[in-house]
C-alpha cells in the first residue's frame, strides 16, 4: 500500500490535483466550535482498561468504582493526646483516677463493668481507639496530673465537655460499602491514598493513549540547529505539544518531523497510523500547494470528518477517523482511532490543542470530555469580536478576585510570546457588535 501511495504522491506533485486537499465533495459551511467538537467526540470510545498497583496509579484515570471494605474510620479514634472520659458524668475540679492507657493500634484490656465512670480517666494517644464507656477526650494540655505511690490521678482545667469531643467517630467519613471514588476520576495523590485506605492494592485504570506526533514544514528546524538561515524557524510546536499530551494523560511514543514533500509525508503517516491510538499533526492542513496531509490520509484509507472550523485562530483544523470499514486500502492491524491535524502557527496549535486535543484525550481515557475547566468571568474593557469566526484569545486575570480578565495584545497566530502571562483562553461571542466592558465570557483556564 505504501508503494502505491508513493506513486500517487508523485502523480499529485506533478499535476493540478496537487491543489486538491480533502476531496471532490461539494463545499460545506464551516461548523462552529461546539458543533465541531461534538462531531469529533461522537466517533470516539474509551480505550480498554488495565490493572496497575495503586502506588503506581498517580495521574491515571480510574475505570472502576471503589468502595469501602469497612466503616471509615473503622472505630472511634482520638484526635489528640490526652485523657478519655465519660462526658455525661464529667464534673470540673474532680480528681479522676487514671485506670490505664492506650496507644495507637493498642487495645485497652480492662473489666469495663468495674470502671467507675464518674471518676475514671483513660490515658490515650492520638489515633488510638476510644473504648466504651469513654466518649470524649480532654487534651493533655488541659490536665493536671498527680502521682502517688498507689495511683495516678488527674484534674482537668476545662469547665465542660460535650460527648464525642476530640473523637473521630466510627463511620463519620464513610460507611461500609459506600463508593468513595468513581470511575472516570483523574487520580491525584489523595485518591491513591484513599484507594489504599479501602484495601485496593490493585485497581483498573485507562490505558494511556499511544500518541504519535508529526510536525511538518520545510522552514522548521529542530532545537539542535545552532544557526538558522533566513526564512527558517525552530520547531516550537513539537516540544510544546509533547508536554501537553503527556500532562493530559497521553503517552507520546514517537515525534517525527517531515518536510513538505509527498513521499516522506506519506511514509511517516503510514508508519504512525499502525502504531497509534491517536495521531496529532501540526501544519500541512491549510490551503497551500504544499499542505499535503489531508490528501495523504485519504490515500491511506481514512475518512475525513472535518476540515475547517469557524474559529480564530485554528480555522484549518483537520480531523480524520481510522480506516473506513470495508475500504480496500485498509491495512490489517491499524488501530489509530483518530487523526487530529492542528494548524502550524504556534498559537493556533496551542489554542486548538486546548479546544480539541484535550477533550479527545479525555474521551479516550474514559473521562467526561465536556468537563474542561471553563468558568465565567467579566471583561475589563471593550473587545472587538469576530463577525464570521468565533475568537479565542489569551487572557489574564486582573485584581485579586480572579473574576475579571483582560485580553493580551497579540500580533497574530505566530506570536507565541504573548501567551507567557496568560491564565486562560477567553471565548468571545460570534457577533459584529463590540463586546462592552463588564460582559460575562467563558474562560478555559490552564493555558
Amino acid at each position: 500500500m505504501v508503494s502505491a501511495g508513493r506513486i500517487q504522491a508523485k502523480r499529485l506533485a506533478g499535476s493540478s490535483a496537487y491543489d486538491v486537499l480533502v476531496s471532490h465533495n461539494e463545499p460545506r459551511a464551516l461548523l462552529e466550535y461546539d458543533q465541531a467538537l461534538d462531531l469529533i467526540l461522537e466517533r470516539l470510545d474509551a480505550l480498554k482498561s488495565e490493572p496497575v498497583a495503586s502506588k503506581d496509579a498517580f495521574g491515571r484515570t480510574l475505570r472502576q468504582d471503589l468502595q469501602t471494605d469497612s466503616d471509615l474510620p473503622p472505630f472511634h479514634r482520638s484526635t489528640m493526646d490526652g485523657f478519655a472520659i465519660c462526658a455525661e458524668t464529667f464534673r470540673p475540679e474532680t480528681l479522676y483516677t487514671v485506670v490505664g492507657s492506650i496507644a495507637a493500634g493498642g487495645i485497652w484490656k480492662s473489666d469495663k463493668e468495674s470502671v467507675d465512670q464518674e471518676i475514671a480517666a483513660l490515658g490515650i494517644a492520638t489515633g488510638a481507639m476510644v473504648p466504651p464507656p469513654f466518649n470524649a477526650v480532654i487534651p493533655r494540655e488541659q490536665a493536671e496530673v498527680h502521682h502517688t505511690r498507689q495511683v495516678e490521678q488527674v484534674r482537668f482545667t476545662t469547665e465542660s465537655i460535650e460527648p464525642w469531643t476530640n473523637v473521630h467517630c466510627q463511620g463519620s467519613d464513610a460507611k461500609y460499602g459506600e463508593k468513595v471514588l468513581l470511575a472516570g476520576t483523574h487520580l491525584a495523590a489523595t485518591h491513591v491514598g484513599i484507594a489504599t485506605t479501602v484495601g485496593a492494592s490493585t485497581i483498573r485504570v485507562s490505558r494511556r493513549p499511544r500518541v504519535s506526533l508529526l510536525t511538518t514544514g520545510d522552514e522548521v528546524r529542530e532545537l539542535d540547529c545552532r544557526t538558522l538561515t533566513r526564512g527558517q524557524i525552530r520547531n516550537s510546536n513539537g516540544p510544546m505539544l509533547e508536554c501537553l499530551i503527556n500532562f493530559w494523560g497521553g503517552a507520546v511514543q514517537r515525534h517525527r518531523h517531515v518536510t513538505d514533500d509527498p513521499i516522506p509525508t506519506l511514509d511517516a503517516a503510514s508508519k504512525v497510523l499502525y502504531e497509534s491510538d491517536l495521531v496529532v499533526t501540526t501544519g500541512g492542513v491549510s490551503a497551500g500547494k504544499r499542505d499535503l496531509l489531508p490528501r495523504m490520509w485519504g490515500e491511506l484509507g481514512l475518512e475525513t470528518i472535518l476540515h475547517g472550523v469557524r474559529i480564530q485562530p485554528g480555522k484549518p483544523l483537520f480531523v480524520a477517523s481510522g480506516p473506513k470499514n470495508g475500504s480496500s486500502k485498509q491495512a490489517s492491524g491499524s488501530r489509530a482511532r483518530i487523526i487530529l491535524g492542528l494548524p502550524g502557527n504556534p498559537v493556533s496549535a496551542l489554542v486548538t490543542a486546548h479546544l480539541f486535543l484535550w477533550p479527545v484525550l479525555r474521551s479516550l481515557l474514559g473521562m467526561n470530555p465536556q468537563e474542561l475547566p471553563w468558568r465565567s468571568v467579566r471583561t475589563t474593557g471593550e473587545v472587538k469580536p469576530g463577525a464570521h469566526r468565533q475568537l479565542f484569545r489569551a487572557a489574564r486575570f486582573v485584581g485579586e478576585g480572579r473574576d475579571m480578565v483582560e485580553l493580551i495584545p497579540w500580533h497574530g497566530s505566530g506570536d507565541l510570546v504573548h501567551t507567557v502571562s496568560a491564565d486562560g483562553l477567553v471565548k468571545l461571542p460570534l457577533q459584529e457588535q463590540i463586546v462592552p466592558a463588564g460582559t460575562i465570557v467563558p474562560i478555559l483556564e490552564h493555558l
